[in-house]
């Protein structure tokens, strides 16, 4: 007589927020940028995200950098 096999434990989703949260810490230590833009344009974009989800569709205020004229 063949008795039903234990169920295993699914791993997806603790594998799956294990991975982003490791490639996300990556990501930010491997950065081109210095670490002080990056905490900038990711503030930046957490405000807008917050912004959309709460329904506001306005962006926060960017600060244009203007590119410098080189004479040739």
């Amino acid at each position: 007589m063949r008795y039903p096999k234990e169920p295993k434990p699914d791993h997806f989703w603790s594998g799956f927020v294990f991975g982003a949260a490791l490639g996300g810490a990556l990501g930010v230590l491997l950065t081109t940028e210095s670490g002080r833009t990056a905490r900038e344009r990711l503030g930046t974009a957490v405000i807008d995200i917050r912004g959309r989800l709460n329904g506001v569709a306005d962006t926060p205020d960017l600060e244009v950098e203007e590119a410098e004229e080189s004479s040739s």
